[in-house]
């Protein structure tokens, strides 16, 4: 996924509505994320694996999920990743 280019806005308040909801909470748990996001459990699990390889340090319990990072620091990461995709399509198509 990390090589995948994405620029989707849709994702993008996804991932944030994601961050914010498990800070919140403390923990998450699967079915919880699946309702609240109104998604499969497959497109959870990929979310989680981007916000991982976004450098958002997601943690797995018996509880459900867990993240270390703020909701502000969660969201100046995945703005700043997608800003970097925006820019690189911006500058294949003018290519």
């Amino acid at each position: 996924m990390a090589n995948t280019l994405l620029v989707d806005g849709v994702h993008l308040s996804r991932l944030m509505k994601m961050c914010r909801m498990i800070h919140q909470a403390g923990s998450v748990t699967l079915p919880q994320l699946q309702s609240k996001l109104k998604t499969s459990r497959r497109t959870v699990f990929r979310d989680l694996s981007t916000l991982s390889s976004y450098g958002i340090q997601v943690n797995a319990g018996s509880d459900g999920y867990r993240i270390k990072q703020n909701p502000n620091a969660c969201k100046k990461t995945l703005s700043d990743h997608f800003t970097k995709q925006m820019e690189q399509l911006l500058k294949s198509a003018l290519k």
